[in-house]
């Protein structure tokens, strides 16, 4: 499955039952780059990230928690993330 901003706006609020609060475009765009550079796709690092899904092959989770790896990538995108959002901040 291909993420969009309309993909992942529709799996938060079909699987969280909530309308999402973060900045959607930016999110993806963060997944992406991650993925990117981690060599998996980026709907898995979506579901990583909002869902706590393993991604397989990349030892995310060891007995249902996250290891070191699974840490690494999410943090990675949370300041893939916040990098955009300084960007966009620095344009006005």
């Amino acid at each position: 499955m291909r993420l969009t901003v309309k993909s992942a706006t529709s799996a938060i609020v079909k699987e969280a039952g909530a309308r999402p609060r973060h900045d959607m475009p930016r999110l993806v765009e963060a997944c992406r780059t991650v993925a990117k550079q981690n060599s998996f796709s980026p709907w898995e690092a979506f579901r990583l990230l909002c869902f706590n899904e393993p991604i397989p092959g990349h030892y995310t989770h060891s007995y249902g928690f996250h290891t070191g790896n699974g840490r690494a990538i999410i943090d990675q995108i949370t300041n893939h993330y916040h990098r955009y959002e300084m960007a966009k901040i620095q344009e006005r």
